[in-house]
């Protein structure tokens, strides 16, 4: 009987091990593939950016930045929520074997996309033309060729959904992390040792060729993987309930490029582009704290929502416990490895960078913040609280303005450092609260156990 009960409980230990571990293991294999990509894409974006201000010159180099900001800032919100919905429309679609509605929404949302990314450069166009005499002459050639990229980074971003949403992660993560840079680089390298001059208008329009070549390959993949179920089935449309549906996420993705470019945006009617170049390798420099939480995050997200719908409650809270300490620790020791060599990090872009490494530091303690909570916005989203997320992002987007505004002309780079930093730290506060608050979660790296029983 000592030996059965024994047996009995160790089975029983051995079953709740199992059980509680695997939803995180099982994560963590499969970001496996993700963090390949981006610990490639990474790597190859920031030799690119660094190669660049070598080739470029610290002031080429900030033109080139700054024109390539409005087009991240422009592509983000150019797809209406819809490369956001997608990751919820298609997987349901496909569960249900609704093929016609799967179908329907693969066509509509690709074409809102590309529409709504043409009329932004209309609009941009017109606006650059009609205010040139506010913007400085040596930005409004480069705007106008970033304008060209909008579209087609936008579809980029969409189809990067799509891929998602099938569960095909190399085609998702491939074309935008490593075949677009690697084509950049490549061209731009050929340029510099055959002798011809470069400047950001040339980087710009290399930037335009190699968006366009990656995702014309991704096109073609993703059409010729489509399942047939998908691809032969007669679309079907529900075009306003779409639109309706994926009205929160655009405006939660507008708040959050807003409150990520601000301070891009705003100084580049304030400095020179050789200042604003060397805040931008301050940017990309911290940024690379933030991509492990990037490949966890995408992965682990899904959970969230199917553990909330199943009034999970404690095994919800061990899951966001261990995506947590799965975010903060590596990041954690990343951002330690760039204190300490963050100096001779920014002299690789050229001798006058590593003056922005007061800026760097400000930069990085903001993505540590944001790791020690970690996806606490997605989080909120998934357990029907985004419109949550949203007031938030809106009051901290007004708030990183203001602070921008008001910090840039009197301290100027470490002004607008301390204005995201700060605006982070509100939001993700005031998050933490609503997550302990609506959900009854901690989610605080140091209030956080992992339990697998």
């Amino acid at each position: 009987m000592i030996n059965s009960g024994f047996r009995r409980k160790t089975k029983g230990l051995i079953s709740n091990l199992t059980t509680g571990a695997s939803d995180i293991y099982t994560v963590v294999r499969s970001a496996a593939s993700v963090m390949t990509i981006r610990i490639l894409g990474a790597g190859l974006a920031y030799a690119l950016q660094v190669l660049l201000a070598r080739w470029l010159g610290a002031f080429e180099f900030g033109i080139y930045a700054y024109a390539w900001v409005w087009v991240s800032l422009l592509s983000t919100l150019t797809p209406l929520g819809l490369n956001g919905s997608v990751l919820r429309f298609i997987p349901e679609y496909l569960s249900k074997q609704q093929w016609g509605l799967a179908r329907g929404f693969f066509n509509f949302s690709r074409r809102a996309v590309f529409f709504s990314a043409t009329c932004a450069v209309v609009i941009g166009t017109v606006s650059i033309f009609t205010g040139s005499e506010f913007i400085p002459n040596y930005y409004i050639y480069p705007l106008y060729i970033a304008l060209s990229c909008v579209p087609f980074y936008a579809l980029n971003g969409h189809y990067e959904g799509i891929a998602r949403s099938f569960g095909w992660v190399n085609l998702a993560y491939s074309p935008n992390y490593v075949v677009r840079p690697s084509i950049f680089l490549l061209a731009m390298a050929l340029l510099f040792y055959s002798g011809v001059p470069l400047d950001g208008m040339t980087a710009l329009l290399i930037a335009l060729g190699s968006v366009v070549l990656a995702l014309s390959g991704q096109i073609i993949i993703l059409k010729h993987r489509l399942p047939e179920t998908v691809g032969k089935a007669r679309p079907i449309y529900q075009s306003s309930y779409w639109m309706r549906s994926s009205l929160p996420f655009m405006m939660i993705m507008a708040f959050q490029i807003i409150l990520s470019d601000t301070d891009m945006i705003l100084l580049g009617f304030f400095v020179k582009p050789d200042e604003l170049a060397i805040y931008f390798a301050s940017i990309r420099t911290a940024g690379l704290v933030a991509f492990i939480s990037f490949a966890i995050s995408a992965l682990a997200v899904p959970k969230f929502s199917s553990l909330y719908a199943k009034g999970a409650q404690q095994e919800l809270q061990a899951f966001v416990s261990a995506i947590v300490h799965w975010i903060f620790w590596p990041a954690l020791a990343l951002a330690v490895v760039l204190f300490i060599f963050g100096k001779s990090i920014l002299g690789l872009f050229g001798p006058s960078f590593p003056t922005g490494f007061s800026v760097l530091v400000l930069l990085i303690l903001g993505h540590l913040l944001k790791a020690a909570t970690g996806p606490i916005d997605q989080l909120l989203n998934m357990t029907g609280n985004q419109g949550a997320t949203a007031i938030v992002l809106a009051c901290c987007s007004v708030l990183n303005i203001a602070l921008n505004l008001v910090l840039i002309p009197y301290l100027g780079l470490i002004g607008a450092a301390i204005a995201t930093t700060s605006s982070i730290l509100v939001s993700t506060v005031w998050m933490v609260v609503l997550v302990q608050r609506r959900l009854g979660l901690n989610v605080l790296i140091f209030s956080t156990k992992i339990r697998i029983s």
